[in-house]
């Protein structure tokens, strides 16, 4: 059995292939390489840091139980973990929906991050507005469409490594892809204000102020 200090200098694939065979380091290992993406994603998911930090014991637990599926030639263990991170993050979060208080719950503000700062983003809100918009806007998509649309521009996915990583065609992905994205520019434009009466500036390709 290899030494911890061996252990350490294994990549993903290796680590894992030592976990199938009883290695725990190696999912230590594992755990501490991407404990923090696996937050990031539970915390931008749920608003709530002991609510991110439980799930990101829920999904070490599962990948720990499920590292026998885990299939290199689909893709990266980091890939394969962040994935499944977002889906029992979701899951959690339609679950906690149903619970009425959850709504009155506080955003954490103690999570380190740049919402605190005042600064705004390229849409003239705070990052815990931002955080906001995109969940409401996520929650207009179907299971599928949050799912394909989080692989290609979250997780920086291929539309091929969706198709496989979800087990669907190429043809279904570029469908839910084109879905989403006409239901969320349909979102924004009719939250977006009219301008005044009069007012120049109003083409298409200028909706966003600057300056």
């Amino acid at each position: 059995m290899p030494s911890n200090t061996q252990t350490g200098g294994l990549d993903d694939d290796a680590l894992a292939a030592q976990v199938v065979l009883g290695q725990a380091d190696a999912m230590t290992i594992l755990f501490e390489r991407y404990r923090k993406d696996v937050f990031g994603i539970a915390w931008r998911t749920l608003r709530n840091n002991d609510a991110a930090q439980d799930m990101v014991q829920q999904v070490y637990m599962e990948a720990y139980r499920e590292i026998r599926n885990f299939d290199p030639s689909r893709g990266s263990f980091k890939s394969w973990l962040l994935a499944k991170a977002h889906s029992r993050s979701s899951n959690r979060h339609k679950q906690l929906q149903r619970d009425p208080l959850w709504g009155s719950t506080p955003i954490d503000e103690s999570v380190p991050s740049e919402a605190s700062n005042g600064k705004l983003t390229r849409f003239r809100l705070s990052l815990p507005e931002l955080s906001y918009l995109t969940e409401e806007l996520f929650a207009r998509l179907d299971s599928r469409e949050r799912q394909v649309v989080t692989l290609l521009y979250f997780r920086q996915f291929t539309r091929n490594q969706v198709a496989a990583e979800l087990g669907i065609t190429l043809s279904a992905v570029r469908h839910s892809l084109n879905t989403a994205l006409k239901i969320l520019h349909s979102a924004l434009t009719e939250a977006r204000p009219a301008p005044p009466a009069g007012a120049k500036g109003s083409a298409k390709g200028k909706d966003i102020p600057h300056g």
